[in-house]
């Protein structure tokens, strides 16, 4: 896993006896162990070469692109082990298995939220519910970076909340047996 960007206390909550070195060390080896427990649980291991580099596209690896991106990915990461997303920190380790469990588009989406509302507002998930540190549990405080992202908020909802093969077909179910029955009411009143 890459080093985490370092932390910036006005915008978490430590308890008395947790300093933030303390608090890092202990992301850490929570995230470590919460990767393989899941590695041991799909029976994989990590690859012994790195699958990908986010600067391969980039010719300059220093370039203000591809630090960027680095940074994003680096934020991403971090909040992912402060939530406690270890099938995202999985999928997305520069050593991951081929067949590993997918990121978790739920907790990407939330990553949204945390970067773009407003400093110091609790993160809430789409239930309304605050989102707990795995360390701390203590609710995770937005940092508010992104003003100008263009995501439509809606967009951020249809991950949150997927919907399943069976909501889908069920909902063809229901839109066909209404349309169905709009049918037959605007029949029986037209003809009578």
């Amino acid at each position: 896993m890459s080093n985490p960007p370092p932390i910036d206390t006005a915008a978490y909550t430590f308890g008395t006896s947790i300093t933030p070195s303390t608090y890092e060390q202990l992301l850490h080896q929570h995230s470590e162990t919460g990767v393989s427990l899941l590695l041991a649980k799909y029976n994989l291991s990590l690859r012994t070469r790195t699958k990908h580099n986010i600067c391969y596209a980039f010719p300059n690896e220093d370039s203000k692109t591809a630090k960027d991106y680095i940074k994003v990915l680096n934020g991403l990461l971090f909040f992912l082990k402060r939530v406690g997303d270890h099938h995202s920190l999985l999928a997305l380790h520069p050593q991951a298995p081929c067949e590993c469990p997918s990121a978790s588009p739920k907790y990407i989406s939330l990553y949204y939220k945390y970067r773009m509302c407003a400093r110091g507002s609790v993160l809430l998930d789409s239930d309304n519910e605050a989102i707990l540190d795995v360390i701390t549990h203590k609710p995770i405080r937005c940092i508010g970076t992104w003003k100008a992202i263009l995501v439509p908020k809606n967009l951020i909802a249809r991950f949150e909340k997927p919907t399943t093969a069976s909501t889908k077909v069920e909902n063809i179910r229901k839109n066909a047996s209404t349309a169905s029955i709009y049918s037959t009411i605007t029949t029986m009143t037209t003809t009578h």
